[in-house]
């Protein structure tokens, strides 16, 4: 969970001061990211899988940080970790 701190930490840092994207442009772009990954698993291709995994994951984290949401405690309170 260490891991998904810091990455959340660094990305929210990094685009602190980022203009917000339009909702309309985070959907646009999730629904691309989520229709590769599809294809990806349909071809069984893993690099291409790994590829869309790292994409999926950052686009969550980054629409996360959006709304302020700790995936760390998110996580944790999913799966009672504390």
């Amino acid at each position: 969970m260490v891991v998904l701190e810091k990455i959340q930490k660094f990305l929210h840092n990094k685009h602190k001061f980022d203009h917000k994207p339009e909702m309309y442009d985070v959907i646009e772009k999730f629904d691309e990211i989520h229709s590769d990954f599809k294809k990806a698993l349909q071809a069984e291709n893993v690099p291409e899988i790994k590829q869309s995994t790292s994409k999926y994951l950052i686009e969550l984290i980054m629409i996360s940080n959006r709304y302020d949401i700790d995936m760390s405690a998110l996580l944790s309170e999913e799966f009672n970790l504390n």
